[in-house]
């Protein structure tokens, strides 16, 4: 019989139709042929995608990516990642000083680069993968036909890369560290905005989390397509915004001209928080990916795309670390133990601009304007943020619910309760499960065969309320917490995520499995060969994230 281009699994005659006889014989003339039917469908699927695209002469389709689309990626790179930095990384500085960050910085910008390389890859591999499963998928009317027509106009999501390049429990593991930081970056998110919501309001900020984090989330589940241009436009203004604030503050920093002390002990310190504060791109290209057309041409556009998105976060980080150091003392002074400083700011828990506006406003009283300009960039800013990383994380829960329906539409018998009189609490809650699980298969299947399509369905629901639901109860519950969940668990997610499994993804995706697998653009073999460089860089930030809270909570 036929077989599918990656597991070779028997396909029956009806799904091989449309498949030449003559190139059903063998396994190898199989997998070619579905390979190579793939990728016309990928380039039909991106026409899908983009439906204004012209016929432009371009590398190998003729077509190119419209413009809008780059600045859309270009704007949602910056938006999931600019802030962290701006709020919590000059706190960190009080005892390395600038030139230590800066080295330390400029490698981790590096890193992430490759990063986002490595997945752009795996994205265009996946997105193969995904049109020739849809050659082989079964024709007519289903639940389960309509669930993977919809996945793939979804496009390759994390979860789905995962499921192709790891497998096994492997995939459950990355699932964990990718949901480990989402939701640690959107609890950050949620206090920080509740605080700068608050501080504008007058009001204790501990009554703005409900509020902010269940406003949010409902915009952002329910109002996905339309947020799209908005969050565009928005981080276009913070950016500029920022831009501002920072000459202004350049502007008070020359004023001020506070000394800057350097120490290469604590090189360290800021290392954690600045992994996060360049990472986490990774998780939000796969909501615009499809969009662009898959060429060779336009792949490498795509790349220098996220580059200049993601060195744009990285100069104005910079740029503010250094300001600010010239105006807040890094450490208490003598003459004023109690006054504003960036170590003071790191022990209570507070964002950098804290300190920043108490000295402006005793020290420079003309430029007190810039705190309320201030305040309005950060609610600005991290409600952007907060949209855009959830966003990230609903299309990976869209991933993850498409696979759920379809292993639970299937015939396993992993999904039978057992019969066993004698149970444990495990086959207990196994049994719980399926049971929730035939009644969403048979819900489900009554709204398909109504002709009925919610907006949001029955297993997206139930994976938004359980993640949305935690970043919530971590948020109201830990109020004063938001660097140490930021630089402890949000550095553990995105640096297992980012240095462990998209390395070994894209091994296994260049591997004899998937050597079959054409895309416009693989990575060139000098860029290759830093996997290891790479992965050993976020090992170490890992050991060291996992000392960093033994030292800090244990000892």
């Amino acid at each position: 019989g036929a077989y599918t281009l990656n597991m070779l699994t028997p396909l029956d005659d009806e799904e091989a139709d449309g498949i030449p006889l003559g190139l059903i014989n063998t396994p190898q003339s199989s997998s070619s042929l579905l390979l190579d039917k793939a990728a016309d469908i990928q380039e039909e699927e991106t026409s899908h995608y983009n439906p204004d695209l012209q016929d432009l002469d371009s590398d190998e389709t003729g077509k190119k990516t419209p413009v809008r689309v780059f600045f859309h990626m270009f704007f949602i790179v910056i938006a999931g990642v600019l802030g962290t930095g701006i709020l919590g990384l000059p706190v960190k500085l009080a005892h390395s000083g600038f030139t230590p960050f800066v080295w330390n910085y400029t490698l981790c910008f590096v890193m992430q680069v490759l990063v986002l390389y490595f997945v752009i890859e795996l994205l265009q591999r996946a997105q193969t993968v995904q049109a020739a499963e849809r050659v082989t998928s079964p024709r007519g009317r289903s639940p389960e036909g309509g669930d993977r027509q919809a996945r793939t106009a979804h496009g390759p999501d994390l979860h789905y890369m995962g499921e192709k390049f790891l497998g096994g429990k492997l995939t459950k593991l990355f699932d964990l560290a990718v949901l480990l930081h989402f939701v640690s970056i959107l609890i950050s998110y949620g206090l920080a905005g509740s605080e700068a919501y608050g501080h504008l309001l007058g009001i204790n900020f501990s009554y703005v989390i409900l509020p902010f984090i269940v406003i949010f989330t409902l915009l952002l589940v329910f109002g996905a397509v339309l947020l799209q241009p908005v969050v565009s436009i928005f981080t276009f203004a913070k950016g500029s915004l920022l831009v501002f604030i920072v000459f202004i503050t350049g502007i008070v920093a020359a004023k001020v001209g506070n000394p800057i002390s350097n120490d290469w002990v604590y090189t360290g310190r800021p290392f954690l928080i600045g992994t996060v504060a360049l990472g986490g791109a990774s998780n939000v290209i796969p909501i615009v990916f499809p969009r662009v057309v898959s060429n060779r041409r336009e792949m490498m556009k795509l790349m220098l795309t996220v580059t200049a998105a993601l060195g744009t976060v990285y100069m104005l980080n910079v740029l503010w670390c250094f300001y600010l150091l010239r105006i807040i003392p890094q450490l208490p002074s003598s003459l004023n133990p109690y006054g504003p400083s960036l170590l003071g700011a790191e022990e209570q828990g507070l964002i950098a601009t804290v300190p920043l506006i108490d000295i402006i406003k005793v020290q420079h009283p003309a430029f007190q304007w810039i705190g309320t300009l201030i305040n309005v960039f950060i609610m600005i800013s991290i409600s952007v943020s907060y949209i855009t990383m959830g966003s990230g994380l609903k299309h990976t829960l869209d991933g993850v619910a498409a696979s759920w329906r379809k292993a639970s539409h299937s015939t396993s018998p992993r999904l039978s309760p057992r019969l066993s009189g004698n149970k444990t609490w495990r086959t207990k809650v196994r049994d719980v499960f399926v049971d929730l699980n035939k009644k969403l298969d048979a819900k489900e299947r009554l709204q398909f065969h109504q002709g009925r399509v919610p907006r949001v369905s029955l297993r997206e629901g139930v994976l938004y309320l359980f993640a949305y639901g935690l970043v919530l109860i971590i948020a109201l519950a830990n109020p004063k917490g938001f660097l140490n969940v930021l630089e402890f668990a949000a550095s553990l997610g995105v640096n297992l995520q980012s240095g462990v499994f998209v390395v070994m993804m894209l091994v296994n995706a260049r591997s004899q499995q998937h050597r079959r697998v054409r895309i416009p653009f693989a990575m060139p073999a000098p860029i290759y060969q830093l996997r290891f460089v790479l992965m050993f860089y976020f090992v170490v930030a890992l050991y060291y994230d996992l000392m960093s809270v033994v030292t800090k909570f244990f000892i």
